[in-house]
């Protein structure tokens, strides 16, 4: 049986089931108090003085108890920004780094890097209020992987069914569709011939009236010669 983490869930896999605890808890409390920042604290001190100042115990919230909802200074799960906020804590139970999920509320671990070896890298299971031990999984806006590789990866739909157990398992079965989404190169090709129909159309019938008072305007001109002419 395979044993991983995925998105705050300790799973078992037996190839056919997989069997998943929770490890992380959301707590929707928790994104009222987010803000993004330029940099998080890289010592203990620094940490527990920005905790002092953001005073996460006196939030409102029914998620957990007061000593359980405490600061947070991570990457979000892009690896774009920083963000500072008042979450539950999280065992961190492999080496990546620890992540602010924003559509789920919740700190969890980022599968997508692998920071055992950073310098300092990070161990086999820490906690995610010690995340500011390993500064290399703060360089957001970077590359988190070694893949060299631009092409972008496929977006993809996970759905889960959710079933719950007798002794509070949760059985989850994960089934990935693939999103067919428009690219951004089809959306400029639509909206450079919608705009080329456009112009066409107003283009060709005023050149086409212009054209006419043109014709009407030299016939005009030389219609006195002619009937001088015949007079003559």
């Amino acid at each position: 049986m395979n044993h991983y983490s995925h998105r705050g869930y300790m799973c078992n896999a037996d190839g056919i089931n997989t069997q998943c605890k929770v490890l992380a808890q959301s707590c929707p409390e928790s994104l009222a108090t987010k803000r993004y920042v330029k940099s998080c604290p890289m010592s203990k001190s620094a940490w527990n003085a920005a905790a002092e100042v953001m005073n996460c115990s006196a939030v409102k919230q029914s998620c957990a108890s007061r000593e359980e909802f405490v600061y947070h200074c991570l990457p979000n799960s892009y690896q774009n920004r920083l963000i500072e906020v008042c979450a539950i804590p999280t065992p961190i139970t492999f080496p990546v780094c620890a992540e602010y999920n924003e559509g789920g509320n919740i700190v969890t671990e980022n599968h997508f890097t692998d920071c055992q070896n950073y310098n300092p890298p990070c161990p086999n299971r820490y906690h995610s209020t010690e995340a500011y031990k390993y500064s290399e999984c703060y360089n957001v806006g970077q590359s988190s992987t070694t893949s060299t590789t631009s092409k972008p990866t496929p977006l993809t739909e996970n759905t889960f069914d959710v079933f719950t157990t007798r002794n509070n398992t949760i059985l989850l079965i994960k089934t990935t569709t693939p999103l067919d989404l428009p690219t951004c190169s089809d959306a400029q090709h639509a909206q450079l011939s919608l705009s080329a129909i456009f112009v066409a159309g107003i283009f060709f019938p005023v050149l086409s009236i212009l054209v006419l008072l043109c014709v009407y305007s030299k016939n005009v001109k030389e219609s006195p010669k002619d009937e001088t002419t015949h007079m003559v």
